[in-house]
């Protein structure tokens, strides 16, 4: 293979681009090899080249510098090897990282957002909006995703609360109430077990609907010609739980169907938007109706398990 001598400057900045990209990925998607972050990296670097998108140096308006010439050689096989030898070296470094497992999502928001002491807003590897935890603090983390020990620690951490206190607030049906005081007294002293949490309203966007003349309309698309925009209502909607097994990949939504609630046509709506929602994040519902918790709780429970260990 020919060797490309490339010049200092471009070099600098491929190595730069390498580097760069690297912390990016692993800040994302935490779960990594070398040679899923080198096919990302060079998919990345081929769009940016067909498109003939270069960063550009000016000096009194005039172009002095471009990174085609850096950018073009790391898509060829001479660049791919470096970034891809580079990208061993990482892993054989960042392995806290690259052989954890990552979540199916990164935030939850759950129970009254308009509501302070009702709300809460939990995540795992971001700092605070949707900014990414630095890699080397993130290495730090000692806590594996949505378990009931992470949970408990960002609840205390950052509303003062624990999550049994946050069932008490949150569940108030009887359905709601029987379901966790069930997993508080089976499974909630397992601190590396999945955790279960209430009234979920949101990962990184909250979950909404329209609400028009008494019906509801999953998006404004839907909605019948409208004379009085000013009457149309953006209502945020909740799932009773969430729960996820990050080290199988797995999570699930759970609705307990009381059918005095469920049975009227504006609700059948809302659940169909929910499910809707549901389907377009890739995680399945779990519905278990009253029947089913009043006759056999532990097997509803154990159909969870096993959906998640499996």
């Amino acid at each position: 293979m020919k060797t490309t001598v490339l010049e200092p400057r471009d070099l600098n900045y491929a190595n730069g681009k390498i580097a760069q990209f690297m912390d990016a990925y692993i800040r994302q998607y935490k779960v990594w090899t070398p040679d899923q972050m080198l096919e990302s990296f060079v998919e990345k670097l081929e769009r940016s080249v067909a498109a003939g998108e270069f960063n550009k140096d000016y000096e009194t308006g005039v172009e002095i510098w471009s990174s085609e010439t850096s950018d073009r050689w790391l898509i060829s096989e001479e660049g791919q090897a470096l970034a891809h030898e580079r990208m061993i070296k990482k892993y054989g470094k960042d392995k806290p990282i690259a052989k954890a497992n990552s979540p199916i999502v990164e935030r939850v928001r759950f129970g009254l957002h308009w509501d302070k002491s009702k709300y809460f807003d939990i995540s795992f590897g971001l700092k605070g909006g949707h900014n990414f935890i630095e890699t080397e603090e993130l290495k730090k983390y000692p806590y594996r995703p949505w378990t009931i020990r992470h949970v408990d620690q960002q609840l205390n951490d950052l509303f003062h609360i624990s999550l049994p206190v946050v069932f008490q607030l949150l569940c108030t049906s009887p359905l709601e109430r029987s379901f966790y005081e069930y997993w508080l007294k089976n499974y909630y002293g397992a601190k590396d077990s999945p955790a279960l949490v209430p009234e979920v309203c949101g990962f990184r966007a909250r979950f909404w609907y329209l609400e028009y003349k008494g019906l509801a309309y999953q998006a404004y698309g839907d909605l019948p010609p409208v004379d009085d925009p000013a009457n149309i209502r953006a209502k945020n909607f909740r799932f009773d739980f969430f729960i996820s097994n990050t080290s199988r990949n797995r999570a699930a939504l759970i609705e307990l169907d009381g059918h005095e609630h469920h049975k009227t046509k504006p609700q059948r709506i809302v659940d169909s938007i929910k499910r809707n929602e549901a389907a377009r994040l890739d995680i399945p519902v779990i519905v278990f109706t009253g029947t089913q918790l009043h006759s056999n709780i532990a097997a509803c429970f154990s159909s969870i398990n096993d959906f998640l260990t499996t």
